[in-house]
C-alpha cells in the first residue's frame, strides 16, 4: 500500500519562508540580548569637554563641559551633578571648586551660578583668564575628597 501526499507548491514556499523568518528573528533577538552595553568611558578631551581622571564612584556622577570663552576672556565650566544617594544642595562651589594650571597656578572661581537642587544640580563656574592645559578640581563632594578633570 503506497501513501501519496500531494504538496501544493505555494504551501511549501510559505512554510519555508515562515521557518526562515522564525530562525532569523530568533537569531536577531539573541544578538540584541547578548551584545555588551555601550562603552561608558569618556571620550578624549576636546576644547569643550573635560575628561575625568579614573576614580572611585560614590553614587555622584559629575559631568564637566567647558563653555566658549567670553569677550572678557573668562572661562566658564558647566558642571552637572547627578545622584540619588545624597543631597547636593549643601555643596558650596565657591570654596570647593578650583582650577589648577599645568604651570602650578591655582585659581578660585570669580563667579558661581546655578540651581540648588538636591539630586540633579547644574552650576556654572567662571574663572578669569586661565592657562591651559590644567585641571578642574572639585573638593569635598560626597565621600571623595578630590575629583580631578583634565582640561586641554
Amino acid at each position: 500500500m503506497n501513501i501519496v501526499i500531494q504538496y501544493n507548491q505555494k504551501h511549501v514556499i510559505a512554510f519555508v519562508i515562515a521557518i526562515l523568518l522564525i530562525i532569523g528573528g530568533s537569531l536577531y533577538w539573541r544578538s540584541l540580548r547578548s551584545s555588551p552595553p555601550p562603552d561608558k568611558t569618556p571620550a578624549k578631551s576636546t576644547a569643550n569637554t573635560a575628561t575625568p581622571t579614573p576614580q572611585a564612584n560614590d553614587g555622584i556622577d559629575v559631568d564637566v563641559t567647558r563653555l566658549p570663552i567670553t569677550s572678557d576672556e573668562s572661562t566658564t565650566f558647566r558642571v552637572a551633578f547627578n545622584t540619588h544617594s545624597g543631597d547636593l544642595s549643601t555643596f558650596d562651589a565657591n570654596t570647593n571648586v578650583l582650577f589648577r594650571a599645568a604651570n602650578g597656578t591655582i585659581a578660585a572661581p570669580t563667579k558661581v551660578g546655578g540651581n540648588r537642587e538636591t539630586h540633579h544640580r547644574t552650576i556654572e563656574v567662571t574663572f578669569k583668564t586661565l592657562a591651559f592645559p590644567g585641571t578642574l578640581v572639585i573638593n569635598n563632594l560626597g565621600s571623595i575628597p578630590e575629583r580631578i578633570f583634565e582640561i586641554e
